[in-house]
């Protein structure tokens, strides 16, 4: 019996995980800093990973063809080919002005924040923060929105995290075919409680060095009822115009953001989200209230599922499995016992 929760993570947070969203841990290790070379194709099958890190390689499919979860492909992409690498002739690549406001057809189409220069950090009073390109095919950002109250000294840390897959070209009896190793990435930001409650709705922008890719972490701050309140919505997004050449090493696969409140002083917090007016419901949704009257959610994901650590941190989560845990002390019922309740991921999906 006891065997059964190692065998459900074994299908779910494995097998399942390293399918749909990767990477892999399979494989042998194989030197990918000199050239490789093979006699025939039984011998280069694999599976494989990189001698140095342990990171895996790709010796069957590109990138975008063998993984379809959590990736953040480049700003306004219109091709879904699968057959080919889509690419725009260099003389036709849109300005940044152009890629701000994609055409309708766009499968990647998400209106511009704000138009901001390229390498500087950049706030704007616009109002208008648009996460449509999260909900696209092929999605150029992913975020997450929660309700938190801030104190003069805290300062919210965002930390991002995804692969990034660059080509390979190895010689297989005589041949030549195209492999693709993949890299991790990672990248931590921090805004300020004076950056984060202005009088007015806000952007903020960082922009995250990665070579080859233009990743924004973004946050779009508002008041909530009070100057110290805030709803808060982070995001990741991939501003990285298509251009000439393939998509695949333009895209952030494995893609997570987390937020975390830092404050010595203990007066700030993520809040429980804010119940939306429903009203008349239905006797379904009735049930669903009692049932749960006990189960906050605190984030609500835009392009993936919303985690969190009550009062702490959120997160967002592209690939969201189930997990049983206990919540914080500063979540308890109405008599003041504490209250253990399932991680509420799916709660978050939009």
């Amino acid at each position: 019996m006891s065997v059964h929760p190692r065998n459900r993570d074994d299908v779910v947070l494995r097998e399942l995980r390293e399918e749909l969203v990767g990477p892999s841990t399979k494989g042998a290790d194989l030197d990918c800093t000199v050239d490789i070379a093979f006699d025939d194709f039984g011998k280069a099958a694999g599976p494989w990973k990189q001698k140095h890190n342990g990171e895996e390689i790709l010796t069957r499919d590109r990138p975008t063809k063998r993984y379809g979860i959590g990736v953040l492909y480049p700003y306004g992409l219109m091709s879904e080919s699968e057959d080919t690498e889509a690419s725009t002739p260099a003389s036709e690549e849109p300005t940044a002005m152009e890629a701000a406001v994609p055409t309708q057809e766009g499968l990647g189409q998400i209106e511009g924040i704000a138009n901001r220069s390229a390498g500087a950090d950049v706030a704007t009073d616009d109002d208008d923060f648009d996460l449509s390109g999260a909900n696209s095919y092929r999605p150029s950002s992913v975020g997450v929105t929660f309700l938190a109250e801030l104190g003069s000294d805290c300062v919210l840390r965002v930390e991002a995290r995804g692969g990034i897959y660059g080509k390979k070209r190895v010689h297989i009896g005589g041949r030549e075919r195209d492999w693709w190793l993949r890299r991790q990435w990672g990248a931590s930001v921090k805004f300020s409680s004076s950056e984060l409650c202005p009088e007015k709705s806000k952007v903020l922008a960082r922009r995250v060095e990665v070579t080859g890719i233009n990743l924004s972490l973004e946050v779009y701050t508002r008041p909530f009822g009070s100057s110290s309140r805030r709803m808060l919505t982070v995001s990741l997004v991939n501003r990285t115009l298509l251009g000439s050449g393939g998509v695949d090493d333009k895209c952030l696969f494995q893609v997570g953001i987390e937020a975390h409140i830092d404050d010595p002083t203990d007066k700030s917090q993520v809040l429980p989200y804010p119940d939306s007016e429903r009203k008349p419901i239905d006797d379904e949704e009735a049930s669903i209230d009692l049932l749960y009257r006990d189960a906050r959610t605190y984030a609500i994901g835009h392009g993936c599922a919303a985690d969190w650590l009550p009062g702490k941190s959120v997160s967002a989560v592209c690939f969201p499995t189930y997990e049983a845990r206990p919540i914080t002390p500063d979540v308890r019922r109405a008599d003041g016992t504490l209250l253990e309740v399932p991680m509420a991921l799916l709660a978050g999906l939009e």
